[in-house]
């Protein structure tokens, strides 16, 4: 279970506070389901600031090391996950209009667990289709196997000269 780093949003970032820490994958429940094992690190850091708009906005940014299963073979594979995003919360609606300053605007709260943005961050940036560059897809195991026809096939070949 992780453990929640909740901020008072308007304080945080009106003192122009900055958070840095990190994490291992089993901290972070929700991204541990996505990932292949418990190994990696991911590392976040947070500024809060106000912007030019009277707005309480973070700078975020993550990185995070992690293994994730190829989708062509179905072996583990490392991955290097990076986020770096600027977000702006407002009380006002928020307009449908192309903002030009690519800042993400979300509704104000009074309460953030980093934590549990720092997961959804990553959960959108994992490759949706992780494969290595040069890997061969599992074939049929037919090597020592016998086929579950081949009885139907001793069955046939005796019949063929009785009926």
């Amino acid at each position: 279970m992780s453990t929640p780093i909740v901020v008072e949003l308007q304080r945080f970032c009106d003192q122009s506070r900055t958070l840095e820490t990190e994490f291992v994958p089993t901290q972070l429940p929700r991204l541990l389901e996505s990932v292949a094992d418990s190994q990696g690190r991911v590392s976040m850091r947070v500024r809060g600031f106000v912007d030019a708009r009277g707005r309480p906005s973070l700078d975020f940014s993550a990185e995070a090391a992690l293994g994730v299963l190829c989708t062509r073979c179905l072996r583990p594979m490392p991955v290097v996950v990076e986020v770096q995003q600027t977000l702006a919360f407002d009380n006002a609606e928020i307009d449908d209009e192309l903002d030009l300053d690519t800042i993400e605007t979300l509704p104000m709260v009074q309460h953030l667990d980093l934590v549990e943005l720092l997961e959804e961050e990553l959960l959108l940036a994992l490759p949706m289709l992780p494969k290595h560059d040069a890997c061969e897809a599992p074939g049929p195991a037919t090597i020592g196997r016998t086929s579950v026809f081949s009885g139907l096939q001793g069955l046939m070949d005796s019949t063929d000269g009785t009926t």
